[in-house]
């Protein structure tokens, strides 16, 4: 950067010389090789991701490998996302600031009781603030859309109670009843009629989609 400084500095004294102390066809000379240098410099720090024993390693290796390793499930997930977004659009389905502050609220209590901070998850995710409430955004607009599709009968319930009963015994009573855990189940249920309910949904939207993929992983 230091450099760069001094690069234009140069420009500077050059354009404020007298007319005639230096031709104008060196002038622009100098102004080429300003402007030359800037773009190698910037280039460097944008094009190279680092450098080992005076190897450079650039971006364009780092992304290659990163889609090698993830690139089919970083595509459909942006291309499901695009679809979602453009679906609640079409439904008039606009999620508010409200919803999405109280989600990260509820991300935030869950955090807690787990020792850590939304900062630090979100920092080990690699994800910025944005990153969760464009994801809260998409989450919220599948559910908006899928969930009066969504059906859960006392007669589900009470079959879940009676297959999962081990897992609802309490430590003291070894016993619970179904009064109980009502909630909860239904919260199972619709977690898991959620997710058969949207893999259908979205296979669907992709068949009637005009995709264009250039990129095959």
């Amino acid at each position: 950067m230091n450099d760069m400084k001094k690069v234009f500095k140069n420009i500077k004294k050059f354009f404020k010389s007298k007319p005639g102390r230096i031709s104008v066809k060196v002038g622009i000379i100098v102004v080429i090789l300003a402007v030359v240098g800037s773009g190698l410099y910037f280039g460097k720090v944008y094009l190279v991701a680092a450098v080992v024993n005076g190897k450079p390693i650039t971006r364009l290796e780092v992304i290659s490998e990163l889609e090698k390793q993830d690139g089919k499930t970083v595509l459909d997930s942006l291309i499901e996302k695009d679809l979602i977004l453009e679906e609640a659009k079409k439904q008039k389905i606009t999620i508010t600031t409200d919803q999405v502050n109280a989600e990260i609220d509820n991300v935030k209590n869950l955090l807690t009781q787990q020792k850590t901070t939304l900062n630090d998850a979100l920092a080990s995710k690699n994800m910025t603030m944005d990153d969760l409430k464009e994801q809260i955004i998409v989450q919220k607009s599948v559910e908006a859309i899928l969930s009066p599709k969504i059906q859960i009968t006392d007669a589900e319930v009470k079959d879940y109670f009676d297959s999962n009963l081990q897992y609802f015994k309490d430590n003291v009573s070894k016993t619970v009843k179904l009064t109980d855990v009502t909630s909860q189940i239904k919260d199972q249920l619709f977690q898991q009629k959620m997710s058969t309910e949207y893999t259908t949904w979205i296979t669907d939207l992709k068949s009637k989609a005009k995709i264009l993929q250039f990129v095959n992983y």
